[in-house]
């Protein structure tokens, strides 16, 4: 059966199914009608009437000349400029009607938008369902009436080609509705020829493996021979498929729109060269054609750059679920990479999250070990302290920044061996006891680590330290609670609590940062404790509780019933928040009694206990 990647449900699926096999077999009997059938259905998507559409028995294709056919096309245009809106329903541009430029692929608010998108995902599917039943060798006579995808024939595949070929008349249209559907429909059949050749790959391993058998166990030569004919014709049909999209779609359609002058219609060609890369990337992964997305970060439209991002970004998410060598981005990455760390700072907020999330990637696979310019590196960590951005932006910076901190390489296996070790030689409380503070040490140092660079990079120029803004601190506890593996440490009160008393000397790099950097860290450190804290009590305190400018305790969530509390475990972190503030408390305020900025932090703490 066709092997569908879309989103279709399968009722909607076999009446797609339904219509593309009427129209494949209209083609078998007069191609006219069928190509007439095809051209309608671009037409009317885009809004023009049923009385300027084709009609086989009055246009001819084939025997049409250029001024015709160019007659034909300017009646359409002049036709659509009348058009009502509400008969629109595929237009270039797939966004949200809106020009804020942080709406790129907003989600639709109206019902008409809706429908559009709607439309838009049917449409482009039944183009790539067509072009999948086309390449089909037999319709199965099975009561499900799926396609049977055998190898093509040479028909099949000329008449995908002539499709192809007709449709690509289209894309040179000086009406921007015109060329985005045509362009939209031949990539989508582009889509379904290249997981047509996965397809046949699959099966030429299978026959192959097959004809090695045989020839090793000198079977009869009649079946040998038999399966490297059909060995032969696979071969050389996956080789006409591939050479069907790499000619006729990409060298025809894709060379020419990705330079065209509507954005949408450029970030729809870098939107499927991308997914193109991933289902082939034995063709498409390569600087041939990654080029592309390098030189459209640097496009005027926030679309284009976003989806030229998506490009290089694609191979990395998907690597872990399929065989794509990702080494093949290396010198694509590192030509580009100025312009990369650029769009951290895009006036898109979307654009810089997938730019970020590129950097991550580049960083944990290594392509960033042999750059050694200070600047970019700056340029891209202080995204962590910036509140001019996304959340996501901010989260994925932080990230970026611990994959550089000694603190956090800590090699776990040793811990595991020094635990076992300690445990050979204490009792089960004491082993417990061990465990968990070897658990609450490595957390220290984690947090040691953040503040430390934090504290430097706040503190960075001539500074006084009464004007460092060390209010920035509390975008990175967000941030290291929207991270799942390292949520703890901001719920982790005993070790927030010891990396503020232990004074230690600020340090980057290993060297030491100076004493206005480490007054500035033991700052960082209580404003991470004050805003942790603040927000933990947010998670189970009443709404209005934080808003609230008294000093009483904090009292929990109420339930369905007024005046019942909801029951709490001992280990509950607001719990455990209000034992380590109560022991803690008194001596945080004596050490740091003389420092207004730590006091000010402190002196919140109090009304998050709770009752």
């Amino acid at each position: 059966c066709i092997p569908y990647n879309v989103k279709t449900p399968p009722s909607q699926a076999s009446k797609l199914e339904e219509l593309c096999r009427s129209v494949t077999s209209l083609y078998s009997t007069d191609p006219n009608a069928a190509q007439c059938q095809l051209l309608n259905l671009i037409f009317r998507s885009i809004g023009c009437s049923s009385s300027k559409q084709l009609s086989h028995e009055i246009h001819t294709l084939e025997d049409m000349d250029n001024d015709q056919w160019t007659l034909v096309l300017t009646d359409l245009v002049e036709d659509m400029l009348f058009s009502h809106k509400d008969i629109v329903l595929l237009g270039a541009d797939p966004r949200v009607a809106s020009k804020n430029s942080s709406a790129i692929y907003s989600e639709s608010t109206t019902a008409e938008q809706q429908v559009t998108r709607e439309y838009r995902r049917i449409y482009g599917e039944f183009w790539y369902v067509f072009a999948l039943v086309a390449l089909s060798s037999d319709v199965s006579s099975q009561e499900d009436k799926r396609v049977s995808l055998g190898t093509p024939s040479r028909f099949d595949a000329e008449l995908v080609r002539d499709i192809i070929l007709r449709v690509t008349e289209l894309v040179s249209v000086g009406q921007p509705d015109i060329r985005a559907a045509a362009t939209l429909a031949a990539l989508q059949m582009g889509h379904a020829i290249l997981d047509r050749t996965l397809h046949l790959s699959d099966k030429l391993a299978t026959a192959t493996r097959q004809y090695e058998a045989s020839v090793k166990q000198r079977k009869s030569g009649q079946k040998a021979e038999s399966l490297k004919i059909h060995i032969d014709t696979l071969k050389r049909a996956t080789e006409e498929l591939a050479e069907l999209v790499t000619g006729p779609i990409v060298n025809g359609i894709f060379m020419h729109r990705y330079r065209d002058s509507h954005p949408c219609i450029r970030s729809l060609c870098l939107a499927s060269l991308s997914k193109m890369s991933c289902q082939r990337p034995d063709i498409f992964l390569c600087d041939k054609y990654l080029k592309y997305f390098g030189w459209l970060m640097s496009d005027k439209a926030e679309c284009v750059r976003y989806e030229a991002l998506g490009g290089l970004l694609t191979p990395f998410e998907e690597a872990g679920n399929t065989d794509i060598d990702t080494t093949k981005l290396w010198h694509v990455t590192e030509k580009f990479l100025p312009r990369i760390a650029d769009c951290t700072l895009d006036v898109c907020v979307q654009v810089q999250e997938r730019a970020m999330s590129m950097l991550l990637n580049m960083l944990r696979n290594g392509f960033l070990d042999e750059m050694d310019d200070d600047a970019i590196w700056n340029q891209i960590n202080l995204r962590s302290l910036s509140p001019n951005t996304s959340d996501a932006v901010r989260r994925d910076a932080l990230y970026f920044i611990m994959e550089q901190l000694e603190a956090f390489d800590e090699d776990d296996g040793s811990i595991e061996a020094e635990k076992g070790k300690k445990s050979r030689h204490s009792t089960g409380s004491q082993t417990l006891a061990s465990t968990i503070d070897s658990s609450e040490r490595r957390a220290v140092l984690h947090l040691d680590a953040i503040a430390s660079w934090v504290a430097h990079s706040l503190c960075d120029g001539d500074i006084p330290i009464d004007e460092v803004q060390i209010e920035l601190a509390d975008l990175v506890v967000f941030s290291i609670r929207a991270m799942p593996e390292h949520r703890v440490l901001m719920t982790n009160w005993g070790a927030l609590i010891r990396a503020i008393c232990e004074d230690s000397v600020a340090t980057v790099d290993g060297a030491s940062a100076g004493d206005r950097i480490s007054v500035a860290k033991q700052r960082v450190l209580v404003r991470f404790l004050a805003c942790a804290a603040r927000a933990e009590v947010g998670v189970v305190a009443d709404a209005s509780f934080l808003s609230n400018e008294d000093t009483q305790p904090a009292t929990r969530r109420t339930g369905a019933k007024q005046g019942r509390k909801q029951s709490i475990s001992s280990s509950h972190p607001h719990e455990t928040l209000s034992v380590a503030l109560l022991k803690a408390l008194p001596e945080l305020l004596v050490k740091f009694r003389g420092d207004v900025e730590v006091l000010d932090s402190l002196s919140i703490l109090p009304r998050y206990l709770r009752k």
